[in-house]
């Protein structure tokens, strides 16, 4: 497995920039695609992830590992050449076992290797042909074979189908889907096939001249192009591009400079008096290209089935306003209220690509969290939930109802004994979710639970559920979402990248209200452990594991029931040298009629090369914002990316997938128990230091 970063990348060849200033991430197990035209920059990509070309400027990641001065042999990452690049002396299955035999695999091992890759490509049957007896498909699949069997972090690929025909192209797309998903490793494709692009890709990048153009999947990159170029790139035919001063749809209230419209969303009507008049009709079978002028202006649309057009056929346009994209003088998008959008030229990934959901989801709790939050996220991202139970079985069988999940159980242990649950999802007190996690354990049709936070009430019973998962070898995730909230990944990114330099200080701010649920009033523990707990998981997951924590707290006087903290203020120290402050002010001014309301959660960062900053907008159930500005990337400007989705509920889209994705590929999940553990322990270290009045090394908390 492995995650490949540029940071900041340039490769030059005399004056020609082959890569400008390239950076992007590459997740574990991700299919990502770059696209564009010839000597745009694609193969160069692939051969500085090689390490068959040295960047200029910039590093290279591979599994966080720099690897920009390591050799090819030593970044275990495997390439298929676009020429295929066969040893024709040799029959293909001495081709698939040449990599094993250079490394000195033994031969037991070698013999069983070349077996399984064979079996998995389905060319056993060919094993003892010369590349030149075999046809081409067979030939991309014995050096595909040949990169597999070395059981690399990651395949590279150069074109390597362009050679294929149409036919045996999408026979191999498939193909190609079907064996990354199967191997759980990263995979880097280069084509100048915009459909084999949009086809295969998790995500793709957008390459202009060198320049990462826009950074998306392909559904964000077709419906919301960055620029003009990235528009006309994706799509057969192109999107027609339609000067500002030319009015085929009425007036514009943009101050753009070029109107998009895709094919598709072109309408066309038969009409004596339409000023546009029809040049060819191209029937397609179950669909009919028409090409069109108007207002001096050539234009393509995409028809469903074969109307009846005629060529010279006087014809008016229409397009729905939601279907036009706007672009500026410069080609870049703009947003709906005519400032400039920005392109996700930095890689930029708000929400996780959704890559495994066929597991069928056992749901425990009918309450608000599991209702409005997990729910409604599951039913957005297409997750399989077969059963619901809770507490209450009406309550539970009223959400059932509202999300048509087909069964609901009495208890919470019948729905675990159920054997079509495959991955078990809790939303429950936490005094009573470890004996839940506990049943699940047990159960062998179970194969992954996610937990709600806080795992457990004590640090302790965090550990000994740590540990009885491992020893029953089932995933154990938890539910720590703050982490899938839109501006904490795009957060995370720019912090990868270097785009601020060294991080000096970082804050998150709380001043909101939230509601307690009725099963706290029991606990003595309750902001620390309750919503302190996402802004210090928060931070850990951008900064690491801190060395020390001081915290200081005082009564909330908003909440009735005995506690011990209701506003806490903490301090982290980490390794790096950042200073960090999360403060969770609950009571947030007096709610009352006639008083202004001004919660809010507000971020930032600061560092060496540039500052970021931010809102959370759960308080007013908004989308989260981000905005930054690096003298390294931005030219000190500052720079607003945007997206629709909102913590909750689509953070918890990102929460099960990468459960869902973990227990189909066999590979360890983003969020692990072990580092929830590791976040019980900062809350413990907080409540010491309350306790304590002093300073708590993170030393002092064991979590063996």
């Amino acid at each position: 497995m492995a995650e490949i970063a540029f940071r900041n990348v340039t490769k030059r060849y005399g004056t020609n920039v082959a890569v400008d200033n390239a950076s992007f991430t590459v997740p574990d197990n991700e299919f990502f695609c770059f696209f564009g035209p010839p000597l745009s920059g694609k193969t160069t990509i692939l051969r500085l992830i090689l390490g068959l070309e040295s960047p200029d400027e910039g590093e290279i990641l591979i599994g966080g590992r720099p690897v920009t001065h390591v050799s090819p042999a030593q970044r275990n990452v495997a390439m298929v050449f676009q020429n295929l690049a066969l040893f024709p002396h040799m029959t293909a299955e001495q081709n698939v076992r040449f990599p094993l035999v250079e490394r000195h695999v033994p031969e037991p091992d070698i013999a069983r290797k070349v077996a399984e890759t064979a079996a998995k490509l389905h060319i056993a049957h060919i094993l003892h042909k010369y590349p030149a007896q075999l046809s081409g498909g067979e030939r991309q699949r014995v050096a595909i074979a040949r990169a597999l069997v070395r059981d690399p972090a990651a395949y590279l690929m150069d074109d390597p189908i362009s050679a294929l025909d149409a036919r045996l192209r999408e026979e191999a797309r498939v193909e190609l889907k079907r064996m990354q998903r199967e191997a759980g490793r990263t995979l880097i494709y280069v084509t100048h096939d915009q459909e084999e692009a949009m086809s295969v890709a998790d995500r793709m990048a957008i390459l202009d001249h060198g320049v990462i153009a826009q950074v998306g999947t392909p559904a964000q990159l077709y419906d919301q192009p960055g620029s003009a170029y990235v528009a006309r790139l994706l799509g057969a035919p192109m999107m027609n591009l339609i000067p500002a001063g030319v009015d085929l749809f009425g007036p514009s209230q943009h101050s753009a400079v070029q109107l998009g419209v895709r094919p598709e969303d072109l309408q066309v009507r038969p009409d004596a008096s339409g000023t546009a008049r029809i040049i060819s009709v191209e029937p397609l079978g179950g669909y009919t290209v028409l090409t069109l002028a108007a207002q001096g202006q050539t234009l393509r649309a995409m028809l469903r089935g074969q109307p009846t057009f005629q060529t010279g056929q006087p014809v008016s346009l229409a397009a729905a306003p939601e279907r036009m994209h706007h672009f500026a003088a410069d080609g870049q998008r703009l947003a709906s209220e005519g400032r400039i959008a920005m392109s996700d030229s930095k890689g930029f990934t708000p929400d996780p690509v959704v890559r495994s959901k066929g597991l069928k989801i056992g749901c425990i709790g009918a309450g608000m969290i599991m209702s409005e939050c997990h729910l409604a996220a599951y039913k957005e991202a297409g997750f399989q939930v077969a059963a619901i139970a809770s507490r209450t079985q009406s309550k539970a069988e009223t959400v059932a109802q509202r999300y048509g999940i087909p069964k609901v159980h009495a208890t919470p242990e019948a729905l675990i004994a159920d054997p079509t649950t495959q991955i078990l999802d809790i939303a429950y007190p936490p005094d009573q979710q470890p004996a839940l996690i506990r049943a699940a354990l047990k159960q062998p049709h179970i194969k992954g639970i996610l937990a709600q936070k806080p795992l457990s009430l004590s640090l302790d019973e965090a550990i000994k559920l740590r540990d009885e998962a491992a020893k029953a070898g089932k995933i154990l995730s938890v539910n720590q979402n703050m982490r899938y909230d839109q501006s904490m990944r795009v957060l995370k990114q720019i912090l990868d990248k270097g785009e601020l330099g060294e991080v000096v200080f970082a804050q998150i701010d709380m001043h909101a209200i939230p509601h307690w649920q009725d099963f706290l009033k029991g606990y003595d523990r309750l902001t620390l452990s309750n919503m302190s707990v996402h802004h210090l998981d928060v931070l850990r997951f951008l900064f690491g594991d801190p060395t020390e924590i001081t915290t200081q707290t005082r009564t909330d006087p908003r909440t009735e029931f005995p506690h011990k903290d209701g506003i806490t203020v903490s301090t982290l120290r980490f390794p790096s040298g950042v200073l960090a402050v999360s403060l969770e002010d609950v009571w947030s001014g007096p709610r009352a009629t006639g008083y202004d309301n001004d919660q809010h959660i507000n971020w930032r960062v600061d560092g060496t090369e540039g500052v970021a900053k931010g809102t959370i907008g759960w308080p007013t159930g908004t989308a989260s914002t981000l905005t930054y500005a690096s003298q390294k990337t931005t030219g000190g400007k500052w720079v607003t990316p945007t997206w629709d989705t909102m913590w909750f509920p689509q953070a918890f889209i990102g929460v099960m997938e990468q459960l869902q994705h973990a227990v189909t590929t066999g590979t360890p999940p983003a969020l692990t128990v072990a580092d929830n553990v590791k976040t019980v322990a900062l809350v413990e270290a907080g409540y010491k230091s309350m306790a304590e009045g002093r300073t708590v090394k993170l030393s002092e908390i064991s979590t063996n």
